[in-house]
């Protein structure tokens, strides 16, 4: 069963709503452009439309759209870019062909983040934005500190990867739906206390699963790829496998199948060094 597009939470309003999946994700497929999506455009003036208002601020890297407001910084919304780029670096478990439809299906159900100051969210109204495109959470720059920032930026880069890209590439693996592989391991680890996703038990139930398999997604690929032992904290109370030998031990059939054999197919983490910098450029002076 896929699961239920209906509005409420942070999804699309009840007019759009048919049109999404879990509150959030286009059924619909738009065309593809003629040029290579394989690049990272400059950041530029939206085109004025509904599609984008009242974001004034656009990029696209490798399928998937920043669209940011005035207030936002170009070098802000340019490191994001690279950031996704750098996530599609070539590794000897990559697969050319398999990446490339990733991107693809990514621009095709318009994969789209907005880019805020922190202090500019409240009371910011983007719903024809959401009605428009798969938006599914946000990014703030100016996070407390290095570690924050990081983890806020790849949080959310992996939300929209895992709710579109995944979903439409490898359904079976990842769809966002109650048959999927990612559903049944997410059950695993929260039967077994590995994960504790109560504190979503209040959202509108259309939407719910969604956001319980997004959150479940991210922690489980951040923590194979070392981000949570790296810039993580302490804090157990959600999630408790934050290692990648943790997760190999004690999941290793998901593991497998959610990391080795799709995944690391299409992505890489990028460098600590990499992610130092970014989280030092664009953390609270």
């Amino acid at each position: 069963m896929v699961l239920s597009s209906c509005g409420g939470g942070d999804s699309s309003s009840s007019s759009s709503s048919d049109n999404k999946i879990g509150g959030c994700v286009l059924k619909t497929a738009r065309a593809l452009p003629g040029s290579n999506l394989r690049a990272v455009s400059s950041v530029s003036a939206t085109d004025g439309s509904a599609t984008y208002a009242p974001f004034t601020k656009i990029l696209t890297s490798y399928g998937t759209t920043m669209l940011s407001i005035a207030s936002v910084s170009d070098s802000f919304v340019g490191d994001i870019g690279t950031t996704i780029e750098k996530m599609f670096d070539s590794s000897v478990d990559t697969d050319t062909s398999i990446q490339n439809t990733f991107i693809e299906n990514s621009y095709k159900y318009a994969a789209t983040i907005p880019l805020f100051i922190a202090t500019d969210f409240n009371n910011f109204d983007f719903q024809n934005s959401k009605d428009n495109n798969s938006i599914c959470d946000t990014i703030s720059a100016g996070q407390e500190s290095r570690n924050t920032q990081v983890l806020e930026i790849m949080e959310h880069i992996l939300h929209i990867m895992t709710d579109v890209g995944f979903h439409y590439t490898y359904p079976e693996e990842w769809g966002l739906t109650t048959s999927s592989t990612l559903y049944t391991c997410m059950q695993q680890a929260i039967s077994s206390g590995y994960f504790n996703a109560s504190s979503y038990d209040n959202m509108d139930a259309e939407v719910k699963d969604r956001v319980r398999l997004q959150e479940f997604a991210y922690w489980f690929i951040s923590s194979a790829w070392g981000l949570q032992t790296t810039y993580g904290d302490n804090d157990t109370s959600e999630w408790t496998l934050k290692s990648q030998s943790a997760l190999q031990s004690n999941m290793s059939s998901c593991y497998a199948t959610l990391m080795t054999n799709t995944v690391n197919k299409v992505l890489i983490s990028p460098s600590n060094t990499f992610l130092n910098n970014l989280g030092d450029d664009h953390k609270a002076d």
